[in-house]
């Protein structure tokens, strides 16, 4: 009872919906991942869940779905395997960036799968990306998601589980210095489009914080915004669940140095 009234009166600060809602058969849910097509490659680690559940290879069809910046389905790309784990080279897009989630197709195979299938509905994945052709790969995991698809091509047919909240002020724990460019990526995994204030620190020219951007991002969607010269924290205003950006640095004195990040 006590949990149930919390839920009550916390519930514009949860960050998915309350009501419930049954998936279907073959629905996998999945985080959401960014697609720059203005790098040298971009890379997905997809886990084959159930395969490691019963401990042997499993056949499994990795499907990777993409949305344009505004939120629409743009492509989708395949991949078959019976690893635990496969590094699925992503076929260039021809976008600077986009948004994809991640769903898996099995074959029915035995009542064991079917159960485990049904269980086991999140997969995880990594987003790797490569700055120039001969520089190495970095690594992050997917950001806030909760996007149940069965792949299809309608957008009515992925269910978002996330649902915004009352606003908020967000400032993560990094410092950042003045020698990086720092390229911020922001997605929006609610039905509602969504605005994203992007506050730069007080300085001594500038005694009080200002905003620097304001991104309004429509569902499934991404807004970009591109820092110079910051020195400090900054700050993100905004109603999303879970407003954190996925930040890429880099150094115009290293054109290999490449670090991506969830803050």
């Amino acid at each position: 009872m006590k949990a149930a009234l919390g839920r009550i009166r916390y519930r514009a600060y949860l960050p998915y919906t309350t009501l419930p809602m049954p998936l279907a058969e073959g629905v996998s849910i999945s985080d959401q991942f960014l697609y720059r097509g203005d790098i040298a490659a971009n890379r997905f680690v997809a886990e084959n869940t159930l395969a490691l559940l019963l401990g042997e290879p499993l056949e499994v069809t990795h499907r990777l779905i993409f949305f344009d910046a505004d939120g629409r389905h743009l492509c989708e790309q395949s991949h078959l395997t019976s690893s635990y784990f496969d590094t699925i080279q992503i076929e260039p897009i021809d976008v600077a960036y986009a948004t994809y989630v991640h769903t898996t197709s099995y074959a029915k195979s035995s009542l064991l799968v079917e159960e485990l299938r049904s269980l086991q509905r999140h997969h995880r994945g990594y987003s790797l990306y490569k700055r120039t052709s001969d520089s190495v790969f970095a690594a992050v995991h997917g950001n806030f998601g909760g996007i149940a698809t069965d792949g299809s091509r309608s957008l009515a047919r992925h269910q978002l589980l996330a649902r915004h909240r009352s606003p908020f002020l967000y400032t993560p724990q990094h410092r950042f210095t003045k020698g990086d460019s720092i390229w911020l990526y922001v997605m929006n995994s609610c039905s509602s489009r969504e605005t994203v204030e992007v506050i730069l620190p007080a300085t001594g020219q500038e005694p009080e914080p200002r905003i620097h951007s304001s991104l309004t991002i429509p569902s499934l969607g991404v807004g970009r915004c591109v820092l110079d010269g910051v020195e400090g924290y900054l700050s993100f205003r905004s109603r999303l669940p879970m407003c954190r950006p996925l930040v890429f640095v880099e150094r115009a004195d290293n054109r290999h140095h490449f670090d991506v990040f969830h803050t």
